[in-house]
């Protein structure tokens, strides 16, 4: 069974609905991050399995602007995990907002 297999079942044995991935980057770096996994109440859930392999993942399937130029500050926002049954991997859904130093 491969890594991916084992949280899929992890992920269906613990009801997870998606995970909500927090962050906030710029200056040239990841600041702020915060990962929730939530079932369909929206309740938190804790499995460190799920946790430690999606802390690696989402930054392999996700682009984040980090480099700051003087205008570009940084961006922050979510990144939102969902099983994809049909294709039994992830899906992977970024939603930010951009900051920038206006003069």
């Amino acid at each position: 069974m491969s890594e991916q297999e084992k949280i899929i079942q992890l992920w269906k044995e613990n009801g997870v609905a998606n995970i909500d991935y927090e962050f906030d980057c710029g200056g040239d770096s990841m600041n702020e991050t915060n990962l929730n996994i939530l079932d369909k109440e929206g309740e938190l859930i804790e499995c460190k399995e799920i946790e430690d392999y999606f802390e690696n993942k989402i930054y392999d399937n996700v682009e984040f602007y980090v480099n700051s130029d003087g205008h570009y500050m940084g961006e922050r926002g979510n990144v939102y995990v969902y099983l994809n049954d049909e294709q039994d991997g992830f899906d992977y859904s970024k939603s930010s907002m951009e900051e920038y130093n206006e003069r």
